[in-house]
């Protein structure tokens, strides 16, 4: 820019020094008139299109060669070889060669006859034969420039290579006003700019877009890539951009939308009416107001939906945008639409099969309930029938033999009858209709009770069994039949897996957490498998050690749920060969009254 300022400055200088000489030669002055009102309007006519540092140049030359053609005119006229001229050409041609030297373009000027008159180094390093022409006192024309440019692999954006390519270039660089992008050696890219004066001459400009080219090609190839990539993709990606006047509009749909409702990309790009036609008309009033209230909260958020097909029946969606911000800080959605029909019929084949189990489980516990009556009325006369029997009350019963084979059926239905309560009990606990019927119950003389039902059968076995109660009274807001249910059933299946000559303690602790309910045994013990199996329903744990011992499976389970049902839970600890512990967990709030700590051993 600054010798650009000296060259306007000394073309000034000239032009005053020359007024008067010219005045004084009118033809002189027409001449030069012409050629600068010529130079001004091709000035003009190209500023526009050229690069910034070309345009500068374009006005230099222009007042340069005005000042040169003053002299130019002057000479016939005035003194030939007036020192003073000679050294204001020689001025105004340096201050070209620097600002031309200066620019980051190719420049090349060819007179009126296509030679070359100049050019600058930027011309030269992407034309090495222009300097050797030079070097050697060779003209050159645009026809050498033009040749030059297919000779160094050069090609059009159109194709065209070799002699092809010379054609196109050379009517490329007589033509006015003419610019087009031309490859040259294979990776440099340039915009070729030709402008022509009204005396006939041409000014080349030689523009490199290499690196804006190169730019453009690797974002065409990543576009490239993200559409061959995406066209892999499950379902179908969209883009839904915020305009200028705050409004939505989808802009980009990928292939996937064809597989989802038979209809091209291009049908959905625009206003959200193109995607709410192919949605199903019970959804379609959800799907809008979704989308309208994104938009306004400009917050990620995901759906489920059905969509129509054109040919086939609907399927259902799921549709997922998430929300950013541009750089110009508008919003934008980027949103996937996945096909999930043969999900929702998994979930509705499940779900039907859940209703299904639901109606059998319900029929099961009917049909139980109905029947728990007629089960235990023929149950409890076989009982009492029995009992009588085995009391002879209406007189002796001979043989003796017959006795004891009354009190085999009174144990057998017993036991059934057991069984079949607790089956009752597990059903109304599946069904939701367990209720518990609370009162107040004194902890000791629970175990106390406990221990009168099982010291008999203890002692018949040489069994040790302990009874360590509080201090003083624990009273327990519970069901008094279910927990003596579950004390009953733990000391049970304690007394089943010891052997004889073990031991059994049953004990009252008030825990940090709440009162508890032990039983403690020498028996066999379990390990962690065993002990969730026997927490399953007619679970019963298998192994050399435990053939030959009864049980149906179902008192572990059952006093786990009572347990369950009064808030609490049941623990079982325990290894093999070493016996194992099994705490009924009551919640603090089931106690009425704390006490402080005290224990003593009843033996």
């Amino acid at each position: 820019m600054p010798d650009f300022i000296a060259s306007i400055r000394q073309v000034m200088g000239m032009s005053a020094a020359f007024s008067a000489y010219v005045r004084r030669h009118p033809l002189s002055y027409a001449l030069l008139s012409g050629l600068a009102t010529s130079m001004l309007v091709f000035a003009s006519s190209s500023f526009t299109e050229l690069s910034q540092d070309s345009a500068w140049l374009l006005m230099t030359t222009t007042g340069v060669a005005a000042a040169t053609a003053v002299l130019g005119a002057a000479t016939p006229f005035g003194r030939t070889g007036s020192r003073t001229g000679r050294l204001r050409e020689q001025a105004a041609g340096q201050n070209i060669s620097r600002v031309m030297e200066s620019l980051d373009d190719g420049l090349l000027l060819f007179d009126a006859e296509e030679r070359l008159i100049t050019c600058n180094d930027i011309a030269r390093q992407i034309f090495p034969e222009v300097t050797q022409r030079q070097a050697s006192g060779g003209l050159m024309d645009l026809g050498d420039l033009a040749n030059m440019i297919a000779a160094h692999n050069g090609r059009s954006e159109s194709g065209l290579i070799g002699l092809d390519l010379a054609g196109a270039a050379l009517h490329l660089l007589r033509k006015q006003g003419a610019a087009e992008m031309l490859s040259i050696r294979g990776t440099e890219w340039y915009r070729v700019t030709a402008r022509q004066t009204e005396d006939g001459s041409h000014l080349i400009v030689f523009s490199d877009m290499t690196e804006f080219v190169d730019r453009g090609l690797k974002l065409k190839e990543s576009e490239a890539r993200f559409e061959r990539l995406a066209e892999h993709l499950p379902g179908a990606i969209l883009r839904r951009q915020e305009r200028a006047n705050g409004s939505f509009t989808f802009d980009y749909w990928n292939g996937g939308i064809r597989d989802l409702t038979g209809l091209e990309p291009d049908h959905f790009v625009g206003d959200l009416e193109n995607l709410l036609k192919q949605v199903h008309a019970d959804d379609r009033e959800e799907v809008r107001q979704r989308f309208e209230q994104g938009d306004r909260s400009q917050a990620s958020w995901s759906m489920e939906f059905r969509i129509l097909h054109a040919r086939r029946s609907a399927k259902w969606v799921s549709l997922t945008m998430r929300a950013r911000l541009n750089r110009i800080g508008r919003a934008v959605f980027e949103g996937i639409l996945l096909d999930i029909t043969e999900r929702k019929q998994v979930e509705q084949t499940i779900r039907r099969a859940h209703e299904e189990a639901e109606k059998g489980s319900q029929a099961k516990t009917n049909f139980l309930a109905n029947m728990s009556h007629e089960l235990r009325t023929p149950l409890n006369a076989v009982i009492g029938f029995s009992e009588m029997m085995m009391h002879q009350t209406l007189g002796p019963l001979n043989p003796p033999k017959y006795r004891e084979y009354a009190g085999d059926i009174r144990g057998a239905a017993v036991h059934l009858l057991d069984l079949i309560s607790d089956i009752l009990d597990l059903s109304r606990h599946e069904a939701g209709q367990f209720e518990l019927r609370e009162t107040t119950l004194d902890a000791n003389e629970l175990l106390k009770e406990c221990e009168r039902f099982f010291s008999t059968r203890a002692q018949q076995r040489g069994m040790a069994f302990q009874v360590r109660l509080s201090a003083e009274p624990v009273k327990l807001r519970v069901d008094h039949l279910r927990i003596r249910q579950i004390m009953l059933n733990l000391i049970s299946n304690a007394m089943k897996f010891t052997d004889d000559g073990g031991s059994i303690l049953i004990e009252v602790r008030l825990d940090p957490s709440g009162p508890q309910l032990r039983v403690q045994d020498t028996g066999i013990g379990m390990d962690k498998p065993q002990i969730a199996k026997a927490f399953e329903p007619f679970g019963r744990v298998e192994s050399q050690l435990t053939s030959g011992r009864e049980g149906t499976g179902l008192g572990l389970p059952l006093s786990a749920v009572l347990a369950e049902h009064h808030d609490g839970e049941l623990l079982l600890e325990s290894e093999p060969g070493r016996g194992t512990l099994a705490i009924l967990q009551l919640p603090d709030h089931r106690l009425l009254r704390k006490r402080q700590r005290g224990m003593r051993e009843c033996a």
